[in-house]
């Protein structure tokens, strides 16, 4: 059963969500549920408002329909209560008064987390000895900055910024969801940088205006002498075709070597798990999560680091964020220590200095 998208009901759907991604899947979650139910969105609109409790075992059927196929394996048992979320959203924003917490009884509880992990830096390597540049800009962001997939479809080259210390770039300012509610900003490494550079010069020396709203990641272009001019018409590459381009180079690496439903890492979420796990090691938790555009709950009301303070905890994590010119974790553990250890030496003797003189002016 097909959509009536130009109906009012639709609309006020899709108006909920500010988010493109979002919209898209939730979209797409509606019309199998319309399917499997046999009514367009209009017709289901009138029935729950005209019968509730029908429109009701329609949800609910279509709720037993996606326990079967978990119970099955099809689908993660997950998925039910993530494909019930967008009818529930439909029913709100057309005033659909439904029991949802009669219909949740039925939807069944999952674990939060998804159980797969994060790559090693030999496999980011393996992918990475595989990628053409453009893809190679998409792994070393995505392994250094922790951001989403989802955040190649607003990227722009005037989002990536370089910041100097002594005379050299010590990392990048990379600013994600620019204009969206979603707004944050994290940082990438030297590394990094140096990749999208050398990407932005190939496609400035093949005839592209590389101007600061250009999308960041582009589609490919001719660079052969017979088609020149190609390099100007630019198309952005979305988040889905490097997905898309992610899978395939995993397969051709050898990392999967069997089609399956699930992965142990999957091909674009698994690096903002690398950067989570490499980054912790080194930095304040808190901070982590904030580069990584996660609320920290209340903390949030009154824990603010400045930007210096964050770009300084980051610095600390270049080392292991680092894919191809990291040389050994242990050795910049062993830094870090020695610099801890350093600091306490120095406040411990401090301290002493002040507890000698407090003596000393009591007697």
């Amino acid at each position: 059963m097909s959509v009536v998208e130009d109906s009012d009901d639709w609309r006020r759907f899709l108006a909920a969500m500010p988010n493109e991604a979002t919209r898209k899947v939730y979209a797409l979650s509606m019309k199998y549920f319309f399917a499997h139910c046999g009514l367009d969105n209009v017709a289901f609109v009138r029935l729950a408002k005209g019968d509730p409790e029908k429109a009701e075992g329609l949800v609910q059927g279509y709720v037993g329909h996606l326990r079967g196929r978990a119970e099955k394996g099809e689908i993660a048992l997950s998925s039910v209560r993530a494909r019930a979320t967008p009818i529930k959203l439909f029913c709100v924003m057309n005033r659909c008064r439904l029991d949802w917490d009669f219909i949740s009884r039925t939807i069944p509880k999952s674990r939060k987390w998804a159980d797969d992990r994060a790559p090693t830096r030999d496999e980011i390597r393996r992918v990475l000895n595989l990628c053409t540049l453009r893809m190679k800009v998409a792994v070393e962001m995505m392994a250094s900055g922790g951001f989403r997939v989802g955040a190649w479809d607003y990227m722009c080259v005037r989002d990536v910024e370089p910041v100097e210390r002594d005379g050299r770039v010590a990392a990048a300012k990379v600013t994600v969801y620019r204009g969206e509610p979603e707004q944050y900003f994290t940082y990438v490494t030297p590394e990094a940088w140096g990749v999208c550079r050398q990407y932005l010069e190939y496609r400035r020396a093949h005839g592209e205006d590389v101007l600061p709203g250009a999308p960041l990641v582009r589609d490919e272009f001719a660079v052969s002498q017979g088609r020149k001019g190609t390099a100007s018409v630019v198309k952005r590459l979305g988040s889905r075709e490097i997905e898309r381009e992610l899978f395939r180079i995993l397969g051709k690496s050898g990392l999967r070597q069997e089609r399956r439903r699930r992965y142990e890492w999957k091909a674009a979420h698994g690096y903002r798990k690398w950067f989570k796990t490499q980054a912790e090691q080194v930095m304040r938790p808190i901070h982590v999560e904030m580069l990584m555009g996660h609320s920290t709950g209340v903390s949030s009301a009154y824990y603010r680091p400045t930007e210096a303070q964050l770009l300084e905890d980051y610095l600390k994590a270049v080392p292991v964020l680092s894919v191809t010119e990291y040389r050994d974790v242990k050795e910049a553990e062993e830094k870090i220590r020695a610099e801890f250890g350093r600091r306490v030496a120095q406040l411990e003797a401090q301290l002493a200095e002040v507890l000698r003189r407090q003596a000393a002016a009591a007697t």
